[in-house]
């Protein structure tokens, strides 16, 4: 387990404060349908014995350290999702072209999520402008909504009028790549963008003169858009472009002479697929078996005290 999940899981651990009441709601009786009933609630299994001894004012401190080893020797933790540490970049060796064309393509990568720049073609009249795509990936860390769509980055197309001769270009991935709960695994994407480089004379397939460009966005591999933290499996999706975030399209209509953007979303969600529980360690299921009976054993020498 790496030391970044440990620190997750120690963390919830040190936090469960608000979790002690609606977990030994369903622990006050010790009995192991009630013990049963709180895991299915969704206590963690930790958390289910600290708020067995939470309610033995002397073994809090125990319960703590205790929770603390269980949550940080399992692999199977499932928490909260956490996108951060966006990176990504044009992929030059990715550069598609008509047969028999040899745009010049000059790629411009930043690091992290600063703006991403590729550029192909000779300007008209020897302007010396060249048509491009630039990508400004989201900065910073953040918990995504479920089933929200968030702005993943803003897509600009830089639409110049080029020579027929050097407008050869189709196409260039870009790989995308960010960490879950502020650790690896990193997720890698790659993301291609194909291309339709009109002729301004028409005919025009957006029925506007001068002919837009077209831009369409889709994703290569759709088995890496699966995030497992844990027992719990997220589908990170490619909404495609927006201007609203409501409406979303995998198709951009670049008008001709401009500079155009549009925002790319995405979406996480919670998949129906499964990942197999890991079975914990013999030791550990034996350790959490003890630490029930010592409680009751605690609790049944206090009611003897009483009577």
């Amino acid at each position: 387990m790496d030391r970044g999940l440990t620190s997750v899981c120690l963390w919830e651990v040190f936090s469960l404060d608000y979790k002690f009441s609606w977990c030994s709601k369903a622990l006050n009786q010790m009995e192991l349908s009630s013990i049963n009933r709180a895991i299915s609630a969704g206590c963690n299994i930790a958390v289910v014995l600290v708020a067995i001894f939470a309610k033995e004012s002397q073994m809090r401190v125990l319960s703590l350290l205790v929770a603390g080893f269980l949550i940080s020797s399992s692999a199977a933790y499932a928490g909260p999702l956490t996108l951060s540490n966006f990176t990504g970049g044009w992929d030059a060796g990715s550069v598609d072209a008509d047969a028999g064309a040899a745009p010049t393509v000059d790629v411009t990568n930043q690091g992290g999520s600063s703006v991403d720049t590729i550029e192909w073609g000779t300007g008209v009249d020897n302007s010396g402008l060249q048509s491009g795509y630039t990508f400004d990936l989201v900065d910073g860390s953040f918990d995504p909504i479920m089933d929200d769509p968030f702005v993943l980055g803003d897509f600009t197309h830089i639409n110049n009028t080029i020579t027929a001769a050097t407008a050869g270009f189709t196409g260039v991935d870009y790989d995308l790549a960010f960490n879950t709960n502020g650790a690896p695994p990193n997720v890698d994407n790659t993301l291609s963008f194909t291309h339709l480089e009109t002729l301004n004379a028409g005919p025009c397939p957006e029925g506007v003169v001068p002919c837009p460009d077209i831009v369409t966005v889709t994703v290569v591999d759709l088995t890496t858009m699966f995030i497992t933290v844990g027992t719990d499996v997220y589908l990170f999706e490619i909404l495609g472009f927006s201007e609203d975030g409501v409406t979303f399209t995998d198709k951009f209509v670049s008008a001709e002479g401009g500079t155009n953007s549009a925002q790319l979303w995405a979406r996480v969600s919670l998949s129906e697929n499964e990942v197999p529980e890991v079975p914990e360690p013999a030791s550990l299921i034996l350790l959490g078996s003890g630490l029930v009976l010592v409680a009751r054993q605690v609790q049944v020498r206090r009611r003897n005290r009483k009577g």
